[in-house]
């Protein structure tokens, strides 16, 4: 294959230098050909290439992307997809090809500085590696041709984030864009998912494009672009205030109409559409169930199917209340794998069944026998070999290793997971070449968590190392483990437990016992349940070498006591008081002072009433943001609704939920189907720091201050700890400062 490879990489770049003798009156338009078009949708797409193998995959690929390029030399969308798919679906060495492919394209642009689309392509292959240069090519590429959308296209992109963002500029050139291709669609759902950010950040240029995408559509016949009317609608719900809903509802009812009429009898990807946009369209949730089973009956091996199985499930098997009852969470998880089989059993063509959803429900599944634990990861990582991870759900490589020493199972086989981890092979340190692109403040996030992610594999290496008897596999991380304590508190508990595990497999145990207890005075949050399991791996350590060292079982339960004594002391102790009628400060938990004020708002609900912050004043107010695509949120505002209904004829109390969701259509269909009674805000306007995070909790004072936030739910409370929480901070709340 790497032969085949250079071949087809050779008859691709000349394709490229063949296509320069021609004007840019040949630059690719909007639209690609349709021959192009078709293989998109169909060999190049998502689900025809996720069914082969990785080899397979890779032949396809090149071997298409070259025979069109034979054919459309100047199709910029080929060269697009031949980056991709080296960056995807490169052979072993994905660098190389991508630095070969690299090269060419910029001695391509070197070799015709006049041509727009080798302009275009170094540009584009730049980014990230020499963005300034990057810039200079593609605003070259837009002066030498005006009307060859695909400069403008990119430069928005790059400019939309990053060290390059910059918001006036990626409005300009989004707009000189669909100035050019106003009716424009990508041609798979990430890519479209992707535009819709970018578009988001231009409303009234989002208005546009729907508009120009309705006339377009209103022409089209094809299935696979009818589709589209999906996305059309989107834009038209985002850009039409609340009280246009329902027309835009009815408007969605004549389309499906019409697309009902043209396609009578799609295939099951088309029935899903059609139940997606029929939801949109507000249809009763009786004829909705009643599409669901017509649909179902007609296509009973298909993802809505499969889809239809899992929300029957989810109703007969609610999740248990709080994270204590171990019997409660036994019971679930065995159904929940039993289901998993079935569905194994009923859906072969489908890759993540298949391939990824056992592993995945495994992992989480405290009580997994070992037999089905070992089925489960065996089918995973059988399917990465041969399949890859793409068009389906892939896993961290260190989640497998974790899965076999968190039961005890197969420690030399962790290890030998744990070897092809970057950690393992950059000797303690993964080696990151970052973009020149990336800001300066998400650099720092992605280093954070790369020393992060380094730390807890070399606690896996440490815990295999001792488990399968092979202490020489940890002791080439020596200098990675005893290096000097990282300045982020939240990082000291895991160096500790490392510095101890190194320690015992060192043969120093009394090193280990002063390491063990650095990282248990190092925690910054106590273990809690978790699926009826208190698991501290960390005292249990503790424990059991102390015991061997000789220590008694009372010594060890004095020491204990007083250390989380001085600790709960040293928690709850105020600060230095500056006078004798200082306050003690309350504990905080997960709630964190709110740093500045609650900027004003006015937004509308779902039924077009209008809600302002002002208008509440004298009431404490709590607020919850969430979207419909966010699990923890839906635990939450499970949570929320119970106490909702308890506290709603409080005349001092107003609970208010902020949506965040970027399809607003699907809001009120979601309401209708989880049973939500608490007012619900369209709060997509609001500044994107304030929607950044979900779900969070805001609560404001009846003086209209905004006193505290926490961000995240709480799995762990069940519902009376929530209630509780929520109680005693709205008193707070009332309390005068």
């Amino acid at each position: 294959m790497r032969i085949a490879g250079s071949l087809v990489l050779v008859l691709l770049a000349g394709t490229l230098a063949s296509s320069h003798a021609q004007n840019t009156l040949s630059l690719s338009g909007c639209e690609a050909p349709p021959e192009v078009r078709a293989a998109f949708d169909g060999p190049l797409s998502q689900d025809s290439l996720a069914k082969l193998t990785t080899k397979e995959r890779n032949a396809v690929q090149k071997q298409i992307i070259a025979n069109l390029l034979v054919k459309y030399p100047r199709e910029y969308s080929l060269y697009e997809q031949q980056m991709y798919s080296v960056q995807v679906f490169g052979n072993n060495d994905i660098k190389t090809d991508l630095e070969a492919l690299r090269a060419r394209w910029v001695n391509s642009a070197k070799q015709h500085p006049d041509d727009p689309l080798a302009l275009l392509l170094a540009g584009k292959i730049l980014i990230g590696r020499n963005t300034p240069e990057a810039i200079h090519l593609l605003e070259t590429a837009k002066i030498h041709a005006p009307e060859f959308p695909w400069p403008a296209h990119e430069l928005a992109q790059l400019y939309s984030r990053g060290k390059y963002a910059d918001a006036a500029k990626m409005k300009e050139n989004l707009a000189k864009f669909y100035s050019l291709c106003p009716a424009w669609t990508a041609d798979n759902t990430f890519a479209n998912q992707m535009e819709s950010f970018l578009l988001q950040k231009d409303l009234p240029l989002t208005a546009k494009t729907a508009v120009a995408l309705r006339t377009k559509l209103e022409r089209e016949t094809t299935p696979k672009q009818l589709e589209n009317y999906q996305m059309l609608w989107q834009r038209e719900f985002l850009t039409r205030p609340p009280n246009e809903y329902d027309a835009e509802r009815a408007q969605i009812k004549q389309d499906l109409k019409r697309l009902e009429k043209l396609v009578p009898n799609g295939d099951a990807k088309w029935r899903s559409f059609l139940i997606e946009g029929d939801k949109l369209s507000g249809v009763s949730k009786e004829e909705l169930v009643r599409l669901q089973e017509a649909a179902v009956h007609d296509f009973p091996h298909s993802r809505l199917a499969e889809s239809q199985l899992w929300e029957q499930w989810n109703r007969e098997h609610p999740l248990p209340d709080g994270q204590k009852d171990a019997e409660a969470w036994k019971t679930y998880y065995a159904a929940k794998i039993e289901m998993v089989k079935k569905l194994i059993r009923e859906f072969p063509e489908d890759p993540y069944v298949q391939r990824s959803e056992f592993f995945e429900i495994a992992r989480d599944d405290e009580y997994i026998s070992r037999e089905d634990g070992m089925a489960a990861l065996n089918r995973y990582l059988q399917a990465m070999d041969t399949y890859g991870g793409y068009g389906t759900l892939s896993f961290m490589p260190s989640d497998p290793p974790r899965f076999l020493l968190d039961h005890d199972w197969q420690p030399e086989r962790a290890l030998e997971l744990l070897r092809k981890t970057s950690t393992y092979k950059d000797a303690g340190h993964t080696k990151v070449n970052f973009g020149d692109d990336i800001s300066d403040t998400d650099l720092k996030r992605f280093e954070r968590f790369d020393a992060y992610q380094d730390r807890a594999i070399l606690g896996l290496i440490l815990k295999a190392a001792k488990l399968a008897g092979k202490p020489d596999e940890a002791f080439k991380f020596r200098s990675a483990i005893e290096e000097q304590p990282p300045t982020d508190k939240g990082a000291l508990e895991q160096y500790w437990i490392n510095r101890a595990r190194f320690a015992v497999l060192n043969r120093h145990p009394q090193d280990a016992l002063a390491y063990y207890r650095l990282a248990v005075d190092s925690r910054s949050k106590a273990p809690e349940y978790r699926h009826g399991i208190l698991r501290d791996d960390l005292m249990a350590e503790f424990h059991n070498l102390w015991i061997a060292q000789g220590g008694t079982e009372a010594a060890w339960t004095a020491s204990t006591e007083m250390s989380q004594a001085e600790k709960t002391q040293n928690n709850a102790a105020p600060a230095k008081a500056t006078s004798l009628t200082a306050k003690k400060k309350e504990p905080q938990g997960d709630w964190k002072d709110a740093s500045n004020d609650l900027p004003s708002f006015a937004l509308s609900d779902f039924s077009g009433k209008t809600w302002r912050l002002k208008d509440l004043a004298g009431k404490v107010v709590m607020i919850t943001s969430w979207a419909t695509w966010c699990a923890p949120c839906r635990l939450e505002d499970k949570s929320l609704q119970k106490f909702y209904e308890k506290v709603k004829g409080r005349n001092d109390l107003m609970i208010l939920t902020f949506n965040v969701d970027e399809n607003p259509g699907q809001v009120r269909p979601f309401i209708q189907e989880q049973g939500y009674t608490f007012p619900v805000l369209e709060a997509f306007s609001l500044p994107p720091k304030m929607r950044a995070f979900i779900p969070r909790t805001w609560i404001i004072d009846p003086q209209g201050r905004w006193r505290w936030v926490k961000n995240g739910y709480d799995d762990s409370q069940d519902y009376a700890g929530f209630e509780k929480e929520m109680l005693d901070r709205i008193e707070m709340a009332k309390a005068p400062q």
